[in-house]
């Protein structure tokens, strides 16, 4: 099958007559031989150089994992490389080399295996399986798996790592990627049957690694994402004779209780962290960002923010960006896009309209009348969800102010 991305082409100049040069694709291989382009080259490039992931594409709130082992044991096999965020998300990474049909039905099957064994697991006991295993890079056996997740700068405390950590096993909330070459025709069919490993709340994404090489020898490595699903969420979980099986709920059963907008692995662990930062929120808090989907609001995810965005002109204009850890909404960079579309006091009423949603009479004048250069301050979600009608009608008055001529963006 001809590659759908084309051959990767190095231009020196873009004048007439400057060189062009298409630099050779190289294959993984089978094997072990020095120099080869394989399977175990391809996990040491992964444990080494953990960004040739594109992880943020696939789960933006994951983005930032570091690998912490490689060849972990489980119950049915090794895993290539495990990754972990300070926040307590987990990554499972398989490298294969897909050249058949089959082969790629076995590695599916293999890495939902990988990850069915290790959300039987609880922190020490999955913590016990990274000590066996190969330490990761810049980390000892030494270390325990806190201390390899956060890096130099703990962003969390030990006990909330250890609970989310928890959690994610609990659940089997895992982001799992399959890396490797070879993945063409069909690669998109093979999500189909991921229903029956519904008991686990995974995101599943197939990564080709395309690898050239340039006339000075270095080895360009491009992530290409084939293939994602949606998190699975619900299934049924049977116990006979000590063993677990899990199928996925009828079609009856699917229909009455799955969520018309389906969830993110991302969007889940962002509303999680929030309802524990701020206890109540963030059920209202996703009932308005489902209400507002009729005026092409979207939801974004970070690792640490919610972005309620709004596409005008090709631009993405943010209408609040949401401190996960804090509870408190920013329009900083609302009034900054909307100065440059020549805009700037629509989008500082829109503002004013929710700071005068603010319950307390002293902080609703202080946030009325911030001393900042964009004018506006941080408001707190809870004052803004207590009248979720007023802000839905200040975000309409907003984009329908908006000028239609989109040329003037800078």
């Amino acid at each position: 099958m001809t590659d759908r991305y084309g051959q990767l082409i190095k231009v020196s100049d873009i004048s007439k007559g400057a060189s062009v040069e298409a630099l050779p694709r190289l294959s993984l291989k089978a094997g072990n031989g020095l120099g080869t382009y394989n399977e175990a080259w391809l996990q040491t490039l992964i444990a080494n150089q953990s960004n040739v992931l594109p992880i943020e594409e696939i789960e933006p709130v994951l983005a930032g994992a570091v690998p912490i082992c490689t060849e972990m044991p489980v119950k049915s096999g090794y895993v290539d490389v495990v990754l972990a965020t300070p926040f307590g998300d987990l990554v499972i990474v398989e490298c294969k080399l897909w050249r058949n049909p089959q082969a790629r039905r076995e590695v599916v099957g293999q890495i939902l295996d990988y990850a069915k064994d290790i959300a039987c697991l609880s922190y020490q006991e999955f913590e016990v399986a990274v000590l066996h295993a190969t330490a990761a890079p810049g980390t000892s056996k030494e270390q325990s798996l806190f201390v390899r997740a956060s890096g130099e700068q703990p962003k969390v405390d030990e006990p909330i790592f250890i609970d989310a950590v928890s959690r994610n096993l609990r659940r089997g909330r895992f982001l799992l990627l399959l890396v490797g070459d070879g993945i063409h025709e069909g690669v998109e069919t093979m999500t189909e049957f991921l229903q029956q490993h519904a008991g686990l709340h995974f995101t599943l994404g197939l990564v080709e690694m395309a690898l050239f090489r340039d006339e000075g020898r270095s080895v360009l490595v491009q992530p290409r994402i084939l293939a994602r699903t949606k998190m699975i969420e619900r299934g049924i979980v049977i116990f006979a004779e000590d063993k677990v099986s899990i199928s996925a709920p009828s079609q009856s059963v699917a229909a009455t209780k799955l969520t018309a907008t389906p969830t993110t692995l991302s969007e889940e662990r962002a509303f999680e962290l929030l309802d524990q930062s701020c206890p109540g929120v963030a059920k209202p808090f996703k009932e308005f960002i489902d209400s507002v989907e009729p005026l092409e609001v979207k939801l974004r995810c970070t690792p640490q923010y919610l972005i309620l965005d709004y596409e005008h002109g090709g631009t993405n204009i943010t209408l609040g960006w949401l401190g996960i850890l804090y509870g408190k909404i920013g329009f900083s960079d609302t009034v900054g896009k909307a100065q440059k579309l020549g805009c700037r006091e629509l989008a500082l009423t829109y503002y004013r309209t929710l700071a005068g949603l603010i319950k307390d009479p002293l902080l609703r004048a202080r946030q009325l009348a911030p001393n900042t250069k964009s004018g506006t301050a941080e408001l707190p979600l809870t004052d803004l969800l207590n009248d979720p009608g007023a802000w839905m009608k200040a975000m309409n008055d907003f984009i329908t102010g908006l000028p239609k001529d989109t040329n003037s963006f800078a």
